[in-house]
């Protein structure tokens, strides 16, 4: 699968990190804590999709909108919300157009 993956830079904003992360995920506070502290991914969706990307787009947005530090991974290389944005648009633009 495809995917768009975040992690957390610092771990000194983990209690930050989780309250945002539990609006957005299922994940118990001692799996979101561990995510954090090994370095993986404590947020993943699909990019192949505007349904999946979406939600990561919203998640970035208040997950970055504060003090905390994080990377965007698309497919394991470093990307930025401005390249999300603009993938949605265009799946926006091509259901558009198909349905015209």
């Amino acid at each position: 699968m495809d995917l768009i993956g975040i992690k957390i830079k610092g771990k000194d904003k983990a209690v930050d990190c989780i309250k945002i992360l539990r609006k957005f995920s299922e994940m118990s506070v001692g799996e979101i804590k561990e995510k954090i502290q090994s370095g993986d991914f404590v947020f993943e969706c699909s990019y192949t999709d505007g349904g999946g990307l979406a939600p990561g787009i919203s998640f970035s947005r208040e997950f970055f909108g504060g003090e905390i530090e994080g990377e965007i991974f698309e497919h394991g290389r470093l990307t930025d919300i401005d390249f999300l944005e603009n993938l949605l648009n265009t799946y926006k633009e091509i259901d558009e157009e198909n349905y015209d």
